[in-house]
């Protein structure tokens, strides 16, 4: 059994890069060296988000919540205006709520709504 970090490692983090890769590079016309530059990984790992590789957890790409959120925090970094240490918080807090979201397979309160601040 698999506890919720190694889940979140495995699972999570590979699909929310995947997300925010795809949204940088076909919402804000990035390549793919760009996107890696400004994400700090490799181009290789883009690429391989891209062909879905790497990051393809279904239930993570069809929660409209958790895209919405990767979507935010893309924005969050082609504005470019936090550093890494922020960003890397602001990826941890998506992290734990795509996890509450997909792998716990948790359906969010109506009043838990607002509580995720990415942007």
């Amino acid at each position: 059994m698999k506890i919720e970090w190694e889940l979140i490692a495995s699972e999570i983090v590979p699909s929310l890069r995947s997300l925010i890769a795809r949204e940088l590079i076909e919402g804000y016309n990035l390549n793919q060296s760009e996107a890696a530059r400004l994400m700090g990984i490799s181009q290789p790992a883009i690429s391989q988000y891209l062909r879905r590789i790497r990051g393809k957890n279904d239930r993570v790409f069809s929660n409209d919540e958790i895209i919405s959120e990767a979507r935010k925090l893309a924005s969050v970094i082609f504005e470019n205006k936090l550093d890494r240490g922020e960003l890397n918080s602001r990826f941890v807090i998506l992290c734990k709520f795509a996890a509450e979201r997909s792998v716990q397979g948790k359906k969010p309160p109506a009043a838990d709504a607002g509580r995720i601040s990415i942007a």
